[in-house]
């Protein structure tokens, strides 16, 4: 197990000088953070005999988000996921295929919970990133599209 974990590493370090500047992050900044709490989500599509990652999600268990249009503090009375980084790769792009995999962590993340797509946060998102998660929660039927969102710690 220890070869898999050391391979699974190594590989992540790979993706991360892919996503890291596509989402607007530094490319040398860690996926893991300090306190190591995130977890990678790859999403791999099949075409014909091709497949490739069409999406990565890097999540994070929060303990409080920031409601961007108030600017109010959200605590968790219920739990918060947070999405430090989302990246998919540009033939995966407007297919569903990041909303897909937000629902997949969503229901998985947490055992037994199935967080509402209004209890998602998203760290920094980038003007194409906010756009996003503005149309994920519009389709989960919320009007007001009040995004989440998060601070990174490092």
């Amino acid at each position: 197990m220890r070869f898999y974990t050391s391979v699974c590493s190594f590989q992540i370090s790979k993706i991360q000088d892919i996503v890291n500047p596509s989402v607007g992050f530094a490319p040398d900044l860690s996926i893991w953070g300090w306190d190591e709490r995130r977890t990678v989500w790859v999403s791999i599509v099949t075409e014909g005999s091709t497949h490739y990652i069409a999406a990565i999600v890097v999540t994070e268990p929060l303990l409080s988000a920031q409601c961007s249009i108030t600017g109010e503090t959200i605590r968790p009375n219920a739990p918060i996921v947070g999405v430090n980084r989302l990246w998919t790769h540009p033939a995966a792009r407007r297919k569903g295929i990041a909303s897909e995999t937000l629902d997949v962590i969503r229901k998985w993340y947490f055992t037994g919970v199935l967080v509402p797509r209004t209890r998602v946060a998203f760290s920094d998102p980038t003007d194409i990133g906010r756009q996003f998660a503005e149309r994920y929660l519009r389709n989960e039927g919320q009007s007001n599209c009040s995004v989440l969102t998060y601070r990174v710690s490092k």
